[in-house]
Protein backbone atom coordinates (compact mmCIF):
# COMPACT_ATOMS: atom_id res chain seq x y z
CA UNK A 1 0.00 0.00 0.00
CA UNK A 2 1.32 3.27 -1.25
CA UNK A 3 -0.33 6.20 0.48
CA UNK A 4 0.09 9.79 -0.34
CA UNK A 5 -1.26 13.20 -0.70
CA UNK A 6 -1.21 16.21 -2.38
CA UNK A 7 -3.23 19.83 -1.76
CA UNK A 8 -5.67 17.86 0.43
CA UNK A 9 -6.11 14.76 -1.42
CA UNK A 10 -5.10 11.21 -0.38
CA UNK A 11 -4.42 8.82 -2.97
CA UNK A 12 -3.83 5.14 -2.67
CA UNK A 13 -2.40 2.49 -4.43
CA UNK A 14 -2.66 -1.40 -3.03
CA UNK A 15 -1.53 -4.30 -4.98
CA UNK A 16 -3.54 -7.42 -4.86
CA UNK A 17 -2.86 -10.66 -6.12
CA UNK A 18 -4.80 -14.08 -5.24
CA UNK A 19 -5.27 -17.09 -7.49
CA UNK A 20 -8.92 -17.05 -7.34
CA UNK A 21 -8.55 -13.18 -8.66
CA UNK A 22 -9.52 -9.74 -6.83
CA UNK A 23 -13.19 -8.45 -7.09
CA UNK A 24 -12.50 -5.89 -5.36
CA UNK A 25 -10.35 -3.28 -2.90
CA UNK A 26 -12.00 -0.46 -0.82
CA UNK A 27 -10.16 2.01 1.84
CA UNK A 28 -11.83 2.97 4.41
CA UNK A 29 -10.47 6.70 5.09
CA UNK A 30 -11.29 9.06 8.69
CA UNK A 31 -10.06 12.54 8.24
CA UNK A 32 -12.03 15.81 10.11
CA UNK A 33 -15.26 15.22 8.98
CA UNK A 34 -15.73 11.02 9.45
CA UNK A 35 -15.31 7.94 7.95
CA UNK A 36 -15.61 8.01 3.68
CA UNK A 37 -15.66 4.82 1.69
CA UNK A 38 -12.60 4.89 -1.38
CA UNK A 39 -13.34 2.26 -3.78
CA UNK A 40 -10.06 1.99 -5.74
CA UNK A 41 -10.32 1.26 -9.45
CA UNK A 42 -8.39 -1.66 -10.95
CA UNK A 43 -5.19 -0.90 -12.41
CA UNK A 44 -2.52 -2.98 -15.05
CA UNK A 45 0.14 -5.45 -12.90
CA UNK A 46 -2.40 -6.51 -10.23
CA UNK A 47 -2.27 -2.70 -8.62
CA UNK A 48 -5.52 -0.53 -7.46
CA UNK A 49 -5.88 3.21 -6.91
CA UNK A 50 -7.84 6.04 -5.89
CA UNK A 51 -7.93 9.40 -4.65
CA UNK A 52 -10.05 11.50 -2.73
CA UNK A 53 -10.30 14.90 -1.37
CA UNK A 54 -9.41 15.04 2.85
CA UNK A 55 -9.54 17.99 5.48
CA UNK A 56 -7.54 17.38 8.69
CA UNK A 57 -5.91 20.17 9.89
CA UNK A 58 -2.83 18.20 11.51
CA UNK A 59 -1.94 16.21 7.83
CA UNK A 60 -3.08 12.79 9.15
CA UNK A 61 -5.60 10.53 8.64
CA UNK A 62 -6.50 6.92 9.36
CA UNK A 63 -7.55 4.04 7.26
CA UNK A 64 -7.68 0.90 6.41
CA UNK A 65 -8.11 -1.20 3.54
CA UNK A 66 -10.30 -4.50 2.77
CA UNK A 67 -9.30 -6.85 -0.44
CA UNK A 68 -12.16 -9.50 -0.86
CA UNK A 69 -11.30 -12.18 -3.67
CA UNK A 70 -12.47 -13.67 -6.38
CA UNK A 71 -13.91 -16.84 -3.65
CA UNK A 72 -15.70 -13.65 -1.76
CA UNK A 73 -13.33 -14.00 1.04
CA UNK A 74 -11.99 -10.67 2.84
CA UNK A 75 -8.44 -9.36 4.04
CA UNK A 76 -8.24 -6.63 6.14
CA UNK A 77 -5.06 -4.30 7.01
CA UNK A 78 -5.75 -1.32 9.21
CA UNK A 79 -2.26 -0.53 10.54
CA UNK A 80 -3.03 -1.22 13.82
CA UNK A 81 -5.67 2.02 13.72
CA UNK A 82 -2.77 4.23 13.77
CA UNK A 83 -3.10 8.09 12.39
CA UNK A 84 -0.71 8.68 10.01
CA UNK A 85 0.57 11.83 8.02
CA UNK A 86 -0.12 11.23 4.23
CA UNK A 87 3.91 10.22 2.78
CA UNK A 88 4.77 7.55 0.51
CA UNK A 89 5.35 4.40 2.30
CA UNK A 90 5.92 0.92 1.14
CA UNK A 91 3.92 -1.18 -1.09
CA UNK A 92 1.03 -3.75 0.50
CA UNK A 93 1.25 -6.89 -1.34
CA UNK A 94 -1.38 -9.74 -0.80
CA UNK A 95 0.66 -11.55 1.61
CA UNK A 96 0.96 -8.57 3.73
CA UNK A 97 -2.88 -8.26 3.92
CA UNK A 98 -3.11 -11.22 6.00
Amino acid sequence: MRPSSASGTASFTVRADDASGIAGVVVMVRDDLGWHRLDLDRMSGGDWSGSRAVQSGSGAVAHFVQVVDGAGNVTTRAAKGAFRTIAPTPRMTADDAT
